[in-house]
């Protein structure tokens, strides 16, 4: 195929864990046929928390974004392959806007989205079965050929929407690609929960087999969780100089010598399966040119140096655990506990 830029974009973030079918009804056809005719259509999860719900006031956040972003006459020729934060917009919206300004002159008709699963426990990698993702800047179709071509339920690639419903990390990348310049393109959504070895390997496989000059493979990836502004700037660059070799292996080799030395960091990179499954299509495809866009931090993008971390958790445990691995800085005086209920808790 050829040599690609591989594009390692908006790598952020510390101390954050912070988508018109027209139906024709037959004559005389049965109301259960039309009802099954109609889309399947996945309604955003984190409208109004994540980004701003209002279409007008999301546009002009967006619009406010990539007008701080490189000019698009020095862009250069759009890369395949982007590495996004996505934690919410106050926070990595500026990083994630250097990354996706760049696509704007790609004739991109399919975008693979791949990202950790954060309020779903599963093993393998979960395809979307819906016709569109909704947001508040419209409906963006899936592209089901290829989900089909994807899908291997004996080698852990599955179809689940529900498994969907509720994630944050593919949908917050979605406004961005509509406000890009994109057009008529599609989108395939995979979610990677609990995964081993073959899987990642099968799935980057069979992601290199279906990828051509039209598609687009967004990973979505935010980095170490919970340090203070110096410590995630000195971990992330060591994070982000392994993600530039282009080389899982040195990725891997990176994660477990920071794991080693900062034993109090929950993680360098929580979507760290999802970039090795990007490092394993980027290796498999010949791709060999890296760049990082932007990389930065809550402390620097809030002006504050305190650990901020914006966390889901279902059980006052796995609170105290979190508490208590920010509580082993060394730097760190006290903690303060803020508790924000959804108004549809407990309905998840």
């Amino acid at each position: 195929m050829g040599k690609r830029k591989l594009i390692a974009g908006g790598l952020v973030l510390a101390g954050l864990l912070t988508l018109v079918v027209v139906i024709l009804a037959v004559k005389g056809g049965s109301k259960e046929k039309q009802k099954m005719e109609k889309p399947l259509i996945r309604e955003p999860a984190v409208a109004g928390q994540f980004y701003p719900a209002q279409k007008e006031a999301l546009e002009e956040q967006l619009a406010l974004f990539f007008s701080k972003a490189l000019p698009l006459e020095e862009a250069g020729e759009a890369p395949n392959f982007l590495i996004v934060p996505h934690a919410g917009y106050p926070y990595s919206g500026s990083v994630a806007a250097q990354a996706f300004a760049r696509v704007r002159e790609g004739n991109f008709k399919t975008v693979i989205l791949l990202g950790p699963a954060h309020q779903a426990y599963f093993s393998g990698a979960a395809l979307d079965g819906n016709d569109f993702w909704q947001t508040p800047l419209g409906r963006l179709a899936l592209d089901k050929e290829k989900i089909s071509k994807l899908q291997d339920k004996e080698g852990g690639m599955i179809i689940n929407s529900l498994l969907h419903e509720n994630e944050h990390c593919l949908e917050v990348l979605l406004p961005f690609l509509q406000m890009a310049g994109l057009e008529d393109f599609k989108i395939i959504p995979i979610l990677l929960g609990q995964v081993d070895e073959v899987i990642l390997s099968l799935l980057a496989q069979k992601i290199s087999n279906v990828f051509d000059e039209q598609t687009l493979l967004v990973v979505s990836s935010d980095l170490s969780h919970y340090p203070p502004a110096n410590l995630a700037r000195a971990v992330d660059e060591q994070t982000v100089a392994a993600i530039l070799s282009g080389k899982e292996e040195v990725f891997l080799k990176t994660l477990e010598e920071l794991s080693q030395n900062y034993p109090q960091v929950a993680t360098f990179a929580c979507g760290q399966e999802a970039i090795r499954v990007g490092l394993k299509v980027g290796q498999a495809l010949g791709i060999i040119k890296q760049k990082l866009f932007s990389l930065t931090n809550s402390g620097e993008v809030t002006g504050e140096e305190d650990i901020v971390a914006i966390i889901d958790v279902t059980s006052s445990p796995q609170l105290n655990e979190i508490i208590e691995r920010i509580r082993r800085y060394d730097n760190v005086e006290s903690t303060r506990t803020r508790l924000i209920l959804k108004e549809h808790f407990g309905a998840d």
